[in-house]
This record gives structure tokens, sequence and C-alpha cells, in this order.
């Protein structure tokens, strides 16, 4: 799937973002509205994994199965 799908939908798909990351806060993702840039960033803080590997963990994400 590719980030515009998820940009466009973004509120569709916290239910899929809090079961994958479920310490995500859905205030945090509302702040967020789509933004790749910032959910890579938000999601290496959260993990407390560099950037390079959120970045990899979320396209791994967007490759499997997504509502």
């Amino acid at each position: 799937m590719k980030w515009h799908h998820v940009q466009e939908n973004w509120f569709a798909f916290f239910d899929a973002i809090l079961d994958k990351w479920p310490d995500a806060d859905e205030a945090e993702l509302e702040e967020i509205d789509g933004d790749q840039r910032a959910f890579i960033t938000y999601i290496a803080e959260l993990t407390g994994q560099e950037i390079t590997e959120a970045k990899e963990e979320i396209r791994d994400w967007l490759t499997g199965e997504l509502p």
C-alpha cells in the first residue's frame, strides 16, 4: 500500500496503528494528521528506534494486511 492511501484516510487507520503500536497516543496521531515524516519520527521516538529502523518497520506494516 502507498502512503497516500494512508494519508487520505488517516483516521480510518487509527485502529491498525494502535494494533501495531499499542503505546501510540490518539491525540498525537491526530496532530500528525497523515504527515509521513512526522509519523516516522513519532514511531521512532515511541519505540526508541533510529529513524531508518522506524521507516523500515512502517514500510513492513504498509506491505502487510491492513484494513
